[in-house]
């Protein structure tokens, strides 16, 4: 079934990377042709010296980090409830209990989706997935017969999180999945004989999302910035253009890298079979530059980039709601309880957050007043209690908050 040559050149690159990463460190690649489904190449570990070397990784259940990020942006796009240009917000927002921030910590303001997903900002595609909600995503995977693997101790919905890698998935479902952005948003399974393969090709499949969308999504991803030390396709004569995605699980421990090329689907990881921690290697880091590497050893034909849509989204879709905007109050939540080390004037206090310009804060119709320098409003509570928590701005339109304070 595979191509042997190209199965002879994966199996040290990936002995490469696992070596180059750490003593500890394995590596797994899964190339899958799309019209057929046919795995070409499966590279299930960095060589069975290495520590679970013996393990398929590409079986294994891991975090994908934010590899699926595109397909929560694609079924947004599919259910028309945003568009590559819709604006969001990438400013600290608090989702009920989670409140998820960027890998570097920084943030962005108003973005399009189409900057939220090549740049793999966190909260607009948090707030996308809460748009297309977590348990309506997870039985729509499911209905493509791929598996989500929630942790044990989860509640019994999906949450949020899994926006940013809380579930886990197999390499070869999360494979399928990108060789379904390459078929115009339509699910097959893999195919591990030449048999399997010719049925694959003749067959039809589920639909994942609509070939619009599928498209929208490979066009973004084909505008994310190259790993260090490669050269954006558009400018190298001969170099196909893919477009992919990276991913990096929580603690390091798995960095991930799919993309679409040509009529290739191609998946790599690299991390530990035990599931430790690693220190700093992200997917694009760690795992980028092993795609490209396979990528180049692939028949993909030449692509010029494909013409840049309108910057402008539908007006429906400008923004992704239309709700009256006003403050909103992000820390401490509404309903919540706070423990404090101390109280009175002397003690730290809590830095109140809240998403809006030209914000006043009171405490029980008592204002607080921010400070000189920093700017910050530091509420420092009288005592343990029930308060009030309102914050106003210019335009008179305010957000609160009760909240208790317990001594800690």
């Amino acid at each position: 079934m595979y191509k042997r040559q190209l199965q002879a050149r994966l199996e040290p690159l990936a002995a490469k990377a696992a070596r180059a990463q750490g003593p500890d460190d394995t590596a797994a690649i899964l190339v899958v042709e799309i019209p057929t489904r046919a795995v070409r190449a499966a590279v299930g570990s960095g060589g069975l010296e290495r520590p679970g070397g013996w393990i398929d990784m590409t079986r294994a259940i891991r975090s994908p980090g934010s590899s699926l990020k595109p397909f929560i942006y694609g079924f947004a796009f599919d259910d028309g409830v945003a568009a590559p240009d819709t604006v969001l917000d990438d400013t600290p927002t608090r989702f009920a209990d989670y409140q998820p921030e960027n890998f570097d910590r920084t943030f962005h303001g108003k973005v399009t989706a189409r900057e939220a997903l090549s740049h793999s900002l966190n909260v607009p595609a948090v707030e996308v997935l809460q748009k297309v909600d977590p348990a309506s995503f997870e039985a729509r995977m499911a209905a493509a017969d791929v598996t989500l693997v929630r942790p044990k101790a989860q509640t019994r919905t999906p949450g949020l999180a899994l926006a940013l890698g809380g579930v886990g998935i197999s390499l070869r479902d999360l494979a399928k999945l990108y060789a379904a952005l390459g078929d115009n948003g339509t699910m097959k399974p893999l195919a591990w004989t030449e048999d399997e393969a010719a049925k694959r090709a003749r067959q039809g499949g589920k639909r994942l999302m609509r070939p619009a969308a599928a498209q929208q999504v490979l066009d973004i991803l084909r505008e994310t910035p190259p790993p260090a030390g490669v050269t954006a396709a558009p400018l190298v004569k001969g170099r196909p253009l893919m477009a992919f995605k990276t991913g990096t699980s929580y603690g390091f421990r798995d960095a991930v890298a799919a993309g679409v090329v040509g009529r290739y689907a191609i998946v790599v990881w690299t991390g530990r079979a035990d599931g430790g921690a690693r220190g700093g290697l992200t997917g694009r880091d760690a795992a980028l530059p092993l795609l490209f590497d396979v990528s180049d050893l692939l028949d993909a034909p030449p692509a010029a980039p494909r013409p840049i849509a309108p910057k402008a989204a539908p007006q429906a879709l400008e923004t992704l709601n239309h709700a009256v905007e006003g403050p909103r109050l992000i820390f401490p939540p509404d309903g919540a309880t706070v423990r404090v080390e101390a109280f009175g004037p002397a003690s730290r206090g809590l830095v109140l957050a809240a998403g809006g310009e030209d914000l006043s804060w009171y405490v029980d119709g008592a204002p607080l007043a921010a400070e000189p320098v920093s700017g910050r409003v530091v509420w420092k509570p009288k005592g343990p209690g029930f308060y009030r928590l309102t914050v106003v701005d210019a335009q008179g339109r305010r957000a609160a908050a009760k909240v208790r304070i317990r001594g800690g």
